[in-house]
């Protein structure tokens, strides 16, 4: 979370917006609990949350299959923070 909020604040000196690849954001949110002192009580979803509120948008793009890739904008920030799409962020 230390790193999301720098980035974010640099971001924010310079006025230009910070997307995130939300493809492996669970897994981050796994770490970031495992490894920040602040962060082993919040939950998976709080933590998630926190980092999409410190961006502009998140961005996944994945493979499916070996030749294809698809993205997209999938959230919105100010949703995810009212505690929309909970369940999808702590499945």
């Amino acid at each position: 979370m230390a790193n999301v909020r720098e980035v974010a604040a640099v971001c924010g000196e310079f006025e230009t917006p910070l997307y995130l690849d939300a493809c492996r954001l669970t897994e981050n949110a796994y770490l970031i609990k495992q490894r920040e002192p602040d962060t082993p009580k919040k939950s998976g979803a709080r933590i998630v949350r926190e980092i999409a509120t410190s961006c502009a948008g998140l961005h996944d793009e994945r493979e499916e299959g070996r030749h294809r890739q698809h993205g997209g904008l999938p959230s919105h920030p100010p949703m995810l923070a009212s505690g929309a799409g909970e369940k999808s962020c702590s499945s």
